[in-house]
């Protein structure tokens, strides 16, 4: 009989030499040991803070250390064997990425004595926290990529696996293990989640797209067709936002359920950065809105999901064709059916794919049809441009005389053609191939509707809505934008800086727009969290506050113009740049125009599409 400190237990027993004879613990009693020797040997006890069973392949049964569970545990017995399933092994590759080696372990623990075991009134309890399964962890696996997974009655589950102190070991609580556990049989296991082999499966590839989409389709509002859900550059942003939850669901469960309330609650910055690992292009994702099953919460700044699902019929889609178009891109054309919106909808498409390099595939476009598409070249990288030293006096002002690059007429015609055709609420994009000149052509067939153009300029963007094209005397202009142009003094700018970080735009056109746009710029990751203030360099040579954006994860900020001038922009860990906003009288080319338009609509309320004036 042994004795051990408060909270410690009888861990490990062990003869010394090992085949001096055989020690076994005394059923029931947690320190008292049968010892048979057959030779003169040493008797090595430890003593632990857990009590313990040992099983087959490694596994161990632990609960809490003290004298009653260890006695309990005492006349009790672990059982282990090895299964495989096909339907649970298919199940964890497709929604859990293991594609790594699978152990799964099939566990019971029972007493040792057999008429207690059969008795239907037995029940074994165990003091304090629930009892935990031990799992040995592979040598080579990589303790960082380690899930774990359980099968009880008829609920299965898996989740990222918590890994002992000392690294050997995947802790686990399985589903079942209550008061009278030893009537209880648990299937367990972990998996490793490595990155999976280059897709070959096309079909899976295309199945899961349409599989996705054809939810966005019944839960945004008024359940569009899912001939809305094609797109070529940049999706919509319930498209994005939806994928990238279905592709990280399990990670989201477990970090961002709200207990009170069961929804997910996931934070903007985290779901925009996933959403990069699937889709080439991201469009504006604080307009997720499928009604009230999928939603961006400004106040929150977070995207709210209530948990739930839906069942229906499963998509059917076959492969027809893989064109590969280089750079690890890959165009995918299959047919397909909806059987959730229309069962008699059949379309063809072609889903263009990259290579995410993390073992899945961004998304490039989504085509109606077998459209030609033309080979894609290596990306060349830029270098990058280093800002100019501020030499700029009140003497010497940058002039930029730049009249900006044209646009073939050829891609003209095409993204008019797009905007004729496009549906309300849905975005055009316009790859501007360092044009930096945008054609009175396409500001006339997009004027008055409610149509997105985007026009990507490379390292910024402008959008325009056709709700927001007021001239009539609509003509080309030029929208380039120089960074770190230090066209504004610097006694201005370090008056209303004080000492803050300051980035200067210039825009090459001068005056109005004729048009509201929407600027989407980097100002840098390293600003996450700041606030990007832009002010206005005025006639009378002082600097006006226009408005403010908070610098997303990436480093972007947008900011709404109606004319085009110099600006700075004060990046600041506070948002006080408000109450310097223009007073009643001011005379700055934007307060004119707000009051000109009060003069010619009467009495009126004007609302900005985006943070307008803040």
């Amino acid at each position: 009989m042994m004795s051990y400190d408060e909270g410690y237990v009888a861990g490990s027993a062990k003869l010394d030499p090992t085949d001096a004879g055989s020690i076994e613990m005394v059923s029931g009693s947690g320190k008292i040991y049968e010892v048979d020797l057959h030779k003169p040997a040493t008797l090595k006890v430890t003593s632990s803070t857990e009590a313990a069973l040992e099983g087959e392949y490694g596994l161990k049964f632990v609960t809490d250390g003290n004298s009653e569970n260890a006695g309990t545990l005492s006349g009790m017995k672990m059982l282990v064997k090895t299964y495989e399933d096909e339907n649970t092994f298919a199940w964890l590759k497709e929604r859990h990425d293991a594609y790594g080696e699978i152990l799964a372990y099939e566990t019971t623990v029972k007493v040792k004595d057999t008429i207690l075991e059969d008795s239907p009134d037995f029940k074994v309890s165990i003091e304090g926290d629930a009892p935990k399964i031990y799992i040995p962890i592979p040598e080579d696996w990589d303790k960082e990529k380690i899930g774990v997974f359980y099968e009880y009655e008829h609920t299965t589950d898996a989740k990222t696996a918590e890994v002992s102190e000392d690294g050997k070991y995947v802790i686990f609580s399985p589903q079942g293990f209550v008061e009278d556990f030893n009537k209880v049989t648990s299937k367990v296991g972990i998996f490793e989640k490595i990155d999976p082999p280059v897709a070959k499966d096309w079909e899976t590839v295309a199945y899961n797209y349409i599989e996705t989409m054809r939810y966005v389709n019944w839960k945004e509002y008024g359940n569009v067709t899912f001939d809305q859900r094609f797109f070529e550059g940049t999706p919509k942003a319930n498209d994005v936002a939806y994928m990238t939850y279905t592709m990280e669901r399990e990670k989201y469960v477990e970090n961002y359920r709200v207990s009170e309330t069961y929804n997910l609650e996931i934070p903007y910055d985290v779901l925009v950065k996933d959403a990069a690992k699937y889709y080439k292009n991201i469009p504006n994702l604080k307009k997720t809105n499928m009604s009230v099953y999928f939603y961006y919460d400004a106040e929150k700044n977070a995207f709210i999901i209530p948990e739930g699902g839906m069942g229906d019929a499963p998509p059917v889609a076959k492969v027809k064709k893989v064109d590969e178009l280089g750079n690890k891109t890959y165009a995918i054309r299959f047919e397909f059916k909806d059987n959730i919106m229309d069962t008699s909808y059949e379309s063809k498409a072609t889903l263009v794919v990259e290579d995410n390099g993390q073992g899945d595939w961004r998304y490039i476009s989504f085509l109606k049809g077998y459209p030609e598409i033309a080979p894609i070249e290596p990306e060349k990288p830029e270098k990058p441009t280093e800002p100019t030293p501020d030499k700029s006096s009140t003497n010497n002002p940058i002039v930029n005389p730049d009249t900006g690059k044209e646009l073939s007429q050829t891609v003209v015609d095409k993204v008019v053609e797009k905007v004729e055709n496009a549906k309300k609420g849905s975005e055009v994009v316009a790859k501007m191939q360092g044009a930096t000149t945008v054609p009175s052509e396409v500001l006339k067939s997009v004027k008055g509707k409610d149509v997105d153009v985007v026009l990507d300029m490379g390292t910024y963007s402008w959008t325009i809505n056709g709700k927001d094209v007021t001239a009539n005397n609509l003509k080309d202009i030029n929208l380039k934008v120089t960074m770190n142009s230090n066209a504004i003094p610097q006694s201005a700018v370090e008056k209303t800086a004080s000492g803050e970080q300051v980035i200067q735009i210039s825009l090459a056109h001068d005056g109005a727009f004729g048009f509201q746009a929407d600027l989407k710029l980097n100002v840098g990751a390293k600003y996450k969290g700041f606030y990007a203030k832009l002010y206005y360099y005025n006639k009378e040579g002082k600097l006006e506050y226009v408005q403010s954006d908070k610098v997303e994860a990436d480093g972007t900020v947008i900011f709404t113009f109606k004319h085009a001038s110099d600006y700075a922009i004060i990046l600041s860990k506070k948002d006080d740049a408000a109450n310097t906003s223009p007073k009643t009288g001011d005379t700055s080319p934007l307060a004119i125009y707000v009051f000109m338009m009060f003069i010619a609509g009467g009495l009126a309320v004007f609302v900005g599409r985006r943070r307008f004036c803040k």
